[in-house]
């Protein structure tokens, strides 16, 4: 309880002096390995504790009443690094996380234009990933409101879909252009008929939808290959990537761009 008190009176702080910071995961055209897009990942090293796993410390801002300042922070940081890219010649949509609680109030739409404008980033290479649908206590109002958020040219998706009870109301009443397949699905699907099944089904949906459907926590070669052999266009995971650095994104990018060496497939 003591430390609970004394992350969620840090967490300004932590803001401002760079304890908290942005890591990077990639996203890859399966059939190619192409990167076609980044996940930003807010990460926390605390001088004294070190590493904050992000679960909990997104827990404390929600308590401490910080989540609106740790969006700002993510988004500014996210447009920055998205403009920074394309200064490298990687044109690369971004994605950050948004919490379904900030979809009760607009000033989510207010803070998302402000961020646009203010680093000038393209809104169309910009992805807002809903996370956990099933906080959404009004449906009515959050739609209005990923409309108004989609209105200003970001693409909106649904993170971790499969999870919670009210994800495929949210998929039929809401405005998502893409979805992602939880990991719950895609980690057991080489070993496990049934969550095969499920993700060929939701790949299947995806085009009836046409919605692009990402696989997210890709943890090995043999998941990629069954992902690929089922049709699956986008994913991301450790079997890919972890998550890294501004730097290492860019290196990804050019040893990709790079041609195979003679012999090898």
């Amino acid at each position: 309880l003591i430390w609970n008190i004394s992350l969620q009176a840090r967490i300004d702080a932590a803001l401002s002096n760079g304890e908290i910071y942005l890591a990077y995961q990639p996203k890859i055209m399966v059939q190619t390995g192409e990167i076609v897009g980044a996940e930003s990942l807010v990460r926390w090293e605390d001088p004294v504790k070190g590493h904050i796993p992000p679960d909990y410390f997104i827990r404390q801002c929600e308590t401490a009443g910080r989540m609106s300042q740790l969006t700002r922070f993510v988004l500014e940081e996210a447009c920055k690094a998205g403009n920074a890219f394309e200064a490298e010649g990687l044109h690369l949509p971004i994605a950050v996380n948004i919490s379904a609680t900030l979809l009760h109030e607009r000033s989510i739409v207010t803070m998302v234009s402000d961020v646009l404008d203010k680093t000038g980033f393209d809104p169309r290479r910009l992805t807002l990933e809903i996370t956990e649908t099933f906080r959404i206590s009004n449906l009515d109002l959050a739609a209005e409101i990923l409309g108004e958020l989609k209105a200003l040219g970001t693409k909106i998706s649904m993170d971790d879909f499969g999870v919670g009870a009210a994800s495929l109301e949210a998929l039929l009443r809401l405005p998502f252009s893409e979805l992602k397949i939880d990991r719950m699905f895609i980690a057991p699907m080489t070993n496990d008929p049934k969550a095969l099944g499920i993700v060929k089904s939701v790949l299947q949906m995806g085009k009836d939808l046409r919605i692009i459907v990402v696989a997210e926590g890709v943890e090995d070669a043999g998941t990629l290959t069954l992902l690929r052999d089922s049709g699956c266009v986008v994913a991301q995971g450790f079997a890919i990537s972890r998550p890294v650095t501004f730097d290492k994104i860019l290196e990804y990018h050019r040893d990709s761009e790079k041609p195979p060496k003679e012999g090898m497939v």
